[in-house]
């Protein structure tokens, strides 16, 4: 969240990222829009279930947080990890 509030507050032309496609002027403020939006749908998800083991969080809330592949709700584990203070 501070990483978006950072990005916002920078005179920006461009956003490069290594994961999403390069955003420029108006898309840089929906980039973090839409990031901060996931942030809050994970914190919500995660304390109605109740889950604190990494492994089930990310096989339970995958399937609810994006339409991908399977196999992919596991690398959720490198966002989810701070959501439950496994930093």
């Amino acid at each position: 969240m501070q990483t978006c509030q950072l990005i916002e507050h920078l005179d920006l032309d461009y956003y490069v990222s290594c994961h999403w496609p390069i955003k420029k002027a108006h898309e840089i403020a929906e980039f973090c829009q839409e990031t901060r939006a996931f942030v809050e749908r994970t914190e919500l998800l995660l304390q109605s279930a109740g889950i604190t083991d990494l492994r089930e969080a990310c096989l339970k809330l995958g399937p609810q947080l994006g339409q991908w592949p399977e196999p992919i709700h596991l690398e959720l584990a490198y966002a989810l990890a701070g959501h439950l203070g496994l930093q």
